[in-house]
C-alpha cells in the first residue's frame, strides 16, 4: 500500500503551529486534537520542522519553568525527515523505525499533505494481514 491511499483511509488533516508561540500553546493545541506532534510553519506556511511529546519532555527536563514563554522555534527538531506520498507503507515503516520516530510528514514538493504516525501504518498494516488471512483460508477450505 502506497501513503497516498492510507491517507484516503485515515484523512490528511495536519495540525500545524506557527514558529513563535509559546511551548504551552502548542502543548494545548495537541492536546486540543488528541495528537502527538504537530508540524512547526513560519509566516508563509512552510514547513520548518516538528514539535513532538519528546519535543516537550526535553524542554521540562531542561526548564519546566519556560513552557509559557520559550518558542517553538528555538525547541523543535528542524531536521525533518519525510516521505512522499508515493512511498510504499513498508517503507515509510523502515524509516520510523530506522530513525526512531513516532510521525512521518508527508510532502509533495514544499508543501505538506498529510502525517502518518507509526500506529497509522501498523493498524493499516494488520487490518490488510486479517484480510488475507481470511481470503487464505477460504482458499485453504474449498469456499472458492
Amino acid at each position: 500500500m502506497t501513503i497516498k491511499e492510507l491517507l484516503k483511509r485515515k484523512g490528511s488533516k495536519v495540525i500545524t503551529a506557527g514558529e513563535n508561540i509559546t511551548v504551552h500553546e502548542a502543548v494545548k493545541i495537541m492536546v486540543a486534537n488528541l495528537v502527538g506532534s504537530v508540524i512547526v510553519v513560519d509566516d508563509h506556511d512552510h514547513p520548518v520542522g516538528i514539535f513532538t511529546e519528546r519535543d516537550v519532555l526535553r524542554q521540562v527536563d531542561k526548564d519546566c519553568k519556560t513552557l509559557n514563554t520559550e518558542i517553538l522555534k528555538n525547541v523543535m527538531t528542524t531536521d525533518l525527515i519525510i516521505c512522499t506520498s508515493d512511498e510504499d507503507t513498508d517503507v515509510a515503516l523502515e524509516i520510523i523505525t530506522e530513525k526512531r520516530l513516532r510521525h512521518l510528514p508527508v510532502m509533495e514538493g514544499e508543501r505538506i499533505i498529510g502525517l502518518v504516525s507509526i500506529g497509522d501504518i501498523v493498524k493499516t498494516t494488520l487490518k490488510d494481514t486479517k484480510f488475507e488471512i481470511h481470503h487464505m483460508r477460504d482458499y485453504i477450505m474449498g469456499k472458492f
